[in-house]
């Protein structure tokens, strides 16, 4: 055992994914819920786009408040790498958000959102649930920018390569996957989203540079001593029991999601059904393969769930009882977990999935300080990453110039209720 209070038996494979985990998890804290692309890949592409030296001194420039809702900020933006993106053809003022030297269209907001959420209560208000939804998403891609912004001045004419070679093997990887491998067809799926290809890959760069820069940057100011995990040891032994309830991550695979585009769902033929299921289940064994092989149970979540929370490395958060639907049988395994315990894959009616048992609160607390230490590291670091890149966000939002939000998330709003409009319940 070191003095810091890391177990001495924990690889250093083990510490990048704990440290992949938490740059992914952190959206839920920060906005910054970073795709599955970019949770996943860059790791794999180029070690690190950063020297681990102590960064210089940035100019504070933008992250997003949530008070910053209709608000524009007209300090003087910061230089920027890129020049805007192009103006979609037909759009209007309110279509496209301008953050600094950078914009932001609907359509890209739109693009990483499913037409529909899961577990939506009967009684929420569309327009207002609508609105949430894409109010956090575009806190997500704003919050990118800026740090984007902050980061890309840095990288040098070899980091570019490698930034250019990780962002074409991410979409190849892709075009094999979930298109044949037809790159036409890859590219009528962004048109039909109203996307080029230049767009896409702006986006994955800004991805793998902002997660890179997360984590060489504010990943070492969340250190955690071994006073600080006696303290937080002390604390919980003394605290009063409360309920248990676990921390789910989930990748899930519904049937209906690899059901060929032309069809619904609701009027698909038996054979349609069937081939959709094979590819679900095939798609969540290749999953279990991904971390079978020593990823990051997160970072495997960002590129295969198949659910509103892929976002989020398939971190559902804490719940007391089994979820209801499709995800009830998948999700009351976890009841009979332990910290850390995964499943192998659950095969249902509607879908194939993989569930893990993230963390346990609650309960009586057990164990002797060195049985339990890991777990408290980890809990530590991610609440204090969090506060780092909270902190970190808003000194930044402070003199960002960026557009009327409010403008922006209603425009979207109003086309995310009509591809709902468009789109199948889910089951």
């Amino acid at each position: 055992m070191n003095n810091t209070g890391t177990p001495s038996a924990l690889s250093a494979v083990a510490l990048r994914a704990t440290q992949a985990r938490r740059v992914c998890t952190a959206g839920a804290a920060i906005m910054l819920l970073l795709s599955g692309a970019a949770c996943n890949s860059s790791e794999n592409f180029f070690a690190s786009l950063f020297d681990r030296k102590p960064a210089a001194p940035a100019a504070s420039q933008p992250a997003l408040a949530a008070n910053t809702a209709n608000k524009t900020v007209t300090k003087k933006p910061a230089a920027t790498v890129d020049k805007p993106a192009p103006r979609v053809p037909g759009s209007v003022a309110a279509d496209i958000l301008l953050v600094n030297n950078h914009s932001l269209t609907v359509a890209e907001a739109l693009y990483a959102l499913p037409a529909r959420a899961a577990n939506v209560p009967a009684n929420a208000d569309p327009a207002d649930e609508a609105r949430m939804r894409v109010f956090q998403r575009v806190q997500q891609d704003v919050g990118a920018l800026l740090i984007y912004d902050q980061a890309a001045n840095r990288l040098n004419d070899r980091q570019r390569e490698a930034l250019d070679k990780a962002v074409e093997q991410q979409i190849h990887r892709r075009v094999d996957m979930e298109f044949g491998g037809s790159q036409a067809r890859f590219e009528a799926h962004l048109a039909d989203n109203e996307l080029s290809l230049t767009q896409h890959r702006d986006w994955l760069k800004r991805q793998f540079v902002t997660r890179d820069y997360l984590r060489s940057v504010l990943l070492p100011k969340a250190s955690i001593t071994r006073d600080d995990l006696l303290a937080e040891f002390e604390k919980r032994k003394r605290a009063p029991t409360a309920p248990q309830t676990r921390r789910l991550r989930m990748i899930a695979a519904p049937h209906r999601q690899f059901a060929a585009e032309s069809v619904v769902w609701e009027r698909a033929t038996p054979q349609q059904k069937s081939a959709a299921r094979a590819a679900a289940e095939a798609h969540i064994r290749a999953a279990e393969s991904a971390i079978a092989g020593g990823r990051d149970f997160a970072d495997v979540a960002g590129e295969y769930d198949r659910s509103p929370h892929q976002a989020d490395g398939g971190d559902w958060g804490y719940i007391g009882k089994p979820l209801r639907g499709m995800f009830e049988e998948p999700t009351r395994r976890i009841f009979s977990m332990k910290t850390g315990e995964r499943s192998q894959p659950i095969f249902t009616g509607e879908g194939a999935f993989l569930v893990q048992c993230e963390d346990i609160r609650g309960g009586a607390f057990e164990g002797d300080f060195e049985s339990v230490q890991h777990d408290l590291r980890i809990a530590l670091e991610d609440e204090r990453f969090n506060q780092v890149a909270r902190d970190y966000l808003t000194k930044l939002s402070e003199s960002a110039s960026i557009s009327s939000i409010g403008d922006f998330v209603e425009v979207a709003a109003a086309r995310l209720m009509k591809r709902q409009s468009r789109a199948p319940l889910a089951q």
